[in-house]
């Protein structure tokens, strides 16, 4: 089985570090990462390039415009409501992650997790709504 590539992710985390890794893992694997350091720049993104996007993963509790709200957002938006969307997050309580779930993203990540992990989720995810190479 080979590897999705060339997928273009924006990326929506408020910690430098995670920011880093996260965006690392993705160039190594191939993607074009879109970084924004909080949830609000990643919405102004999105609206100014609709179309230009293949998946969203966003942290979700974020200072400026938390994870969730920018699903929110973008499940109410024409051309965003059909883009695949991952949540990463440090909270692991069933409810929370069940709450995300329902909001409409397509999976839930908590951290700390391995690259090795989430290039799997971003993978499956690009598989089933038949994205990449």
């Amino acid at each position: 089985m080979t590897d999705i590539q060339g997928l273009r992710i924006v990326v929506a985390e408020d910690d430098e570090l995670n920011l880093l890794i996260i965006m690392k893992t993705l160039q190594h694997a191939g993607h074009i990462g879109i970084e924004f350091p909080d949830g609000h720049l990643a919405w102004e993104y999105l609206c100014a390039h609709p179309t230009e996007v293949d998946i969203v993963i966003l942290d979700k509790m974020m200072i400026q415009m938390h994870g969730l709200e920018v699903v929110k957002r973008m499940k109410e938006h024409p051309t965003l409501k059909n883009i695949p969307i991952i949540i990463q997050s440090g909270d692991a309580f069933p409810d929370k992650i069940k709450e995300a779930l329902d909001a409409g993203i397509d999976r839930y990540i908590t951290k700390p997790f391995e690259d090795f992990q989430l290039m799997e989720v971003v993978n499956e995810v690009a598989k089933q709504h038949g994205l990449g190479k």
